[in-house]
């Protein structure tokens, strides 16, 4: 992983192949580079890419391939627009799961990626979405700024504790999980509190190794599927940006400038470790969107 690997910029030039984009046109860049020849990449699973690498974009100019920049909508900031990796992430883990108007969603974690699957969850239409972690000043932050449903459990509790807080949210056990937060507590508390024939989301782990019950998994029938980065997911997210129902602009903690990279990776760095926000690196007393623009008038002219 690169540092600075979520990105958003100014087109300043483009291949004489490429129509979609043009000089001046602000974009959110996908950093995952891909091999585009294996089998994966031709059947569009670039995300699983055996020789995939991430761009890093601390630096006023990248060169980065056509068809992994994004436009952004006009009503989408430059500074929220980083988020849209965040997003898509979040959008992929519900569309593995399927999720529909009648599903009653646990998410587990409190992470960015756990709280943008409780927005495209909430956007598809979800019965009741719910979300369950350990990180208190996480959870009410969720709760006061974006009003949804949360459990706050200890890291040690026993399971009957949060199973009984989860049966309370819903008024029945849930049909689809999304653990964010994998852990041996997390996978076994998935497994029980999941009604038969469910689906649970593997997303995002916080520890390598996590044992639980397989006879209970293959008792209920309940699938297990792996949602690992993302693929062909920001069109989505940035739709959900655009229409409102995805207000990422809420995650930005704090805006740094330019010469000050150093103190913002601290400051990253102290939020993972208390709660959810993000940190922004913002270029633009560089003036590089501003020559680009006025390049951008001059070819038009």
């Amino acid at each position: 992983m690169t540092l600075g690997h979520d990105a958003t910029g100014y087109v300043d030039r483009v291949g004489s192949s490429v129509h979609h984009l043009h000089v001046g046109d602000r974009v959110v860049m996908e950093s995952a580079l891909s091999c585009g020849i294996c089998d994966y990449c031709k059947r569009g699973l670039y995300n699983i890419c055996a020789d995939l690498i991430y761009n890093g974009f601390l630096a006023s100019y990248q060169t980065h391939p056509a068809d992994l920049c994004h436009r952004l909508p006009d009503s989408i900031g430059m500074d929220e627009g980083t988020l849209a990796q965040t997003l898509a992430m979040g959008c992929q883990a519900c569309f593995k799961a399927d999720i529909s108007p009648t599903s009653n969603v646990l998410i587990i974690g409190t992470t960015p990626t756990a709280v943008s699957a409780a927005m495209c969850a909430m956007a598809i239409g979800a019965k009741k979405v719910t979300i369950a972690g350990t990180m208190e000043s996480a959870l009410e932050m969720i709760d006061r700024e974006l009003g949804y449903h949360t459990i706050h459990y200890d890291a040690n509790a026993l399971f009957g504790e949060v199973l009984e807080a989860v049966y309370c949210k819903f008024q029945e056990w849930p049909n689809c999980a999304i653990n964010c937060a994998i852990t041996p507590m997390t996978m076994n508390l998935a497994v029980m509190a999941l009604q038969p024939c469910s689906v649970c989301v593997l997303a995002e782990c916080e520890s390598e190794c996590a044992s639980f019950n397989a006879l209970d998994i293959l008792m209920k029938n309940i699938r297990l599927v792996p949602s690992f980065r993302s693929a062909n997911m920001y069109p989505t997210a940035l739709q959900l940006m655009k229409s409102g129902r995805a207000p990422m602009h809420k995650f930005i903690g704090q805006v740094f400038a330019w010469g000050n990279v150093e103190e913002a990776f601290q400051c990253a760095l102290h939020e993972s470790n208390v709660g959810l926000r993000k940190v922004i690196v913002n270029g633009k007393s560089s003036n590089i969107g501003l020559q680009a623009r006025k390049r951008s008038h001059r070819f038009q002219d």
